[in-house]
């Protein structure tokens, strides 16, 4: 164990690129270096917890060497999906408790993607972990960011919205496209429509609408994503200018916000389609609906 503790050390001091975790296996394992990164995912100490965040990816077998087991990897993947990790206080609002949850979606996000060249997962355990990161995204309430005072980065929404895209992007999703593309569109317009900031600073606003080009390489239609986004506004039944109104105004910025985005989205992603142009032409109607 001293030599995990001589490297968790000095992550406290420095953000590291490339990770020798050979020694600290050498010394313990695989199984126990796993335990320890994986009960380290939320560590209060910013630099270590990114640290500890790469190091577990290594560990996963992205940087191109396989350590683990498909056993192991399965594992890994359940333990970041529990309770104690990407569920633990997500009901609770802003507490520290957000710290676990932001990092513990970017260790699913990083099993999701060890998968796509281990295939350690079947059908059904994907399906599973999917509905989790789901359920995991419609209930996030902490859209914070950066936490002064040696916290760091929380990216709650930012890391699930990840996941979710390479969830997407896995090949298991064909066989339940249909099925899980109705619901994912739920938690993105769930993201949008409320009367709360729009997704949250740093990244996530950019990353959920890295969604729907992530649905729209899988072959979900301009079309059906037009009939979404007309669908987004709520009927405005209040009379402009008033206290009753001013929500659905807020409601209209997150959606012109989100649109902002999703249409450089779009340019980032290289979609030959027109709905980057139907975009533009789109938001003056927005705000009419908004304004009545």
């Amino acid at each position: 164990m001293l030599v995990i503790e001589k490297m968790m050390q000095e992550w406290k001091n420095n953000l590291f690129n490339e990770f020798d975790l050979q020694p600290a296996i050498d010394d313990m394992g695989t199984s126990v270096l796993l335990d320890v990164l994986l009960a380290n995912i939320g560590n209060m100490d910013s630099l270590t917890r990114e640290n500890v965040a790469m190091a577990a990816w290594t560990l996963f077998g992205l940087a191109g060497t396989r350590y683990l087991s498909d056993e192991e990897l399965t594992r890994a993947l359940n333990i970041a999906l529990s309770e104690t990790h990407l569920f633990k206080g997500v009901d609770n609002g802003e507490s520290d408790d957000a710290f676990m949850r932001g990092f513990a979606s970017l260790c699913v996000r990083g099993l999701i993607k060890a998968d796509h060249g281990y295939r350690f997962l079947s059908q059904e355990q994907y399906e599973t972990a999917f509905d989790k990161m789901i359920d995991y995204m419609m209930r996030e309430k902490d859209t914070r960011s950066f936490v002064y005072g040696g916290k760091g980065i929380i990216h709650a929404v930012s890391h699930a919205a990840s996941a979710l895209i390479d969830f997407i992007g896995h090949t298991h999703f064909a066989m339940v496209s249909e099925k899980y593309t109705s619901r994912i569109l739920g938690v993105v317009k769930h993201r949008l429509v409320c009367e709360e900031r729009f997704a949250a600073v740093d990244w996530a606003d950019n990353k959920i609408a890295e969604i729907i080009t992530s649905l729209m390489a899988q072959g979900i239609s301009e079309d059906a994503i037009k009939t979404w986004i007309e669908g987004l506004m709520p009927k405005v039944d209040a009379i402009p200018y008033t206290d009753a109104h001013y929500r659905f105004v807020k409601i209209g910025t997150n959606i012109e916000h989100f649109l902002m985005c999703l249409y450089f989205a779009l340019k980032k992603a290289e979609c030959d389609g027109s709905l980057g142009e139907w975009i533009v032409e789109y938001m003056p109607k927005l705000r009419n609906k908004v304004y009545h």
